[in-house]
């Protein structure tokens, strides 16, 4: 496949922070980020309602899209070739909480590595407990667990990734059958408290999966064409989109490659990288930075030589702030505005 973009779309959360520390850093400590300032300072910035970089790229793939929550529990459990075109769906994933008296953290999911036989076992005893409720976990991956419903669970819940690392307390679900849902949370926190499979994770220094997440309520939303020709990514759920939307789907590294091929057609590129958000939540500066200058030697070079090559007309730039920047051909080629400092950019 060989592509010469017309539009690059780039969903980064993280990109520009919050990051406290960086203006604490000696300037010998600050990267030198000439790519991405370069792109940054020639930009037109405008309002993006949306903080979400989950809800951004499913935007941009389905644009005027009356979906208020994305469905992405049918969307996985039709990527693990569940049946569910008619079927409400809903995500009820492994999950491990720090909980104390006042708070219970969100700390790890897919981080947890459970085996298959882990993700097995527990589940089967989650099921031998909804056995009464009429409702059964349905599993592919030691991560994704569905439950399939022929009618709505009327709730409403918020995404595993909004979660992390705050008190789940805040965003428990809501809706008429809310009293339902959180008694079940509960009881599954106590049923895992003491399983066996805990027990052998905690004797191998391993963190328990001691809760489960709800989220992703919804039915398989309309497959609609897309104006996409190629993602890359290291998202995993981006993924189960490319798939969905039959879009094809590429490791990060394989970005430098396809845009510098010449092509007699041109194309819709869209690239998400989540790696920048995981680091700004630890609040890892130096991981942060370090990623920054490897993004802004790769994909923002890459970027900057092809509109220089003319091979680019446009690009977009979601950091996930409530802010999108543009980028035209004619604006990259602006060689005598002065460059910003990275500073400038970045929400504390």
């Amino acid at each position: 496949m060989t592509i010469s973009a017309n539009r690059v779309s780039l969903v980064m959360p993280g990109l520009l922070g919050p990051q406290q520390q960086y203006p604490l850093l000696e300037s010998q400590e600050r990267p030198n980020l000439k790519n991405l300032t370069a792109l940054l300072s020639r930009a037109t910035r405008s309002e993006h309602n949306n903080d979400d970089w989950l809800r951004t790229v499913f935007d941009l793939l389905l644009p005027n899209s009356e979906q208020t929550k994305i469905p992405f529990a049918s969307i996985s459990a039709s990527y693990d070739q569940f049946t569910c075109t008619d079927a409400w769906c809903l995500r009820i994933d492994p999950v491990f909480l720090r909980i104390d008296m006042d708070s219970a953290i969100m700390l790890a999911a897919d981080e947890l590595q459970l085996t298959e036989q882990e993700a097995n076992e527990i589940a089967e005893s989650i099921n031998q407990h909804l056995k009464d409720d009429g409702i059964r976990i349905q599993i592919a991956h030691p991560h994704r667990w569905h439950l399939l419903f022929d009618s709505s669970p009327e709730i409403t819940t918020t995404p595993l990734h909004q979660v992390m690392r705050k008190d789940v307390h805040s965003f428990l679900p809501e809706g008429n059958k809310q009293q339902y849902w959180r008694s079940l949370l509960n009881e599954l926190q106590m049923l895992l408290y003491t399983h066996p499979v805990n027990q052998q994770r905690d004797k191998r220094g391993l963190a328990p999966v001691n809760s489960v997440w709800l989220w992703g309520e919804g039915k398989l939303p309309e497959k609609k064409k897309t104006n996409w020709d190629a993602i890359y990514t290291d998202e995993p759920l981006i993924e189960i989109l490319a798939d969905f939307f039959n879009i094809p789907c590429y490791e990060l590294n394989q970005f430098q490659d396809h845009i510098h091929q010449p092509s007699g057609d041109n194309g819709n590129v869209l690239l998400v990288t989540t790696a920048l958000e995981e680091f700004v939540h630890n609040q890892d500066i130096f991981a942060w930075i370090n990623a920054l200058q490897q993004l802004d030697s790769t994909v923002f070079q890459d970027i900057r030589d092809a509109f220089k090559m003319k091979r680019l007309k446009q690009c977009e730039l979601y950091p996930s702030n409530n802010s999108v920047y543009h980028v035209s051909l004619k604006q990259s080629r602006k060689w005598w505005k002065f460059n910003k400092l990275m500073t400038d950019f970045l929400s504390t």
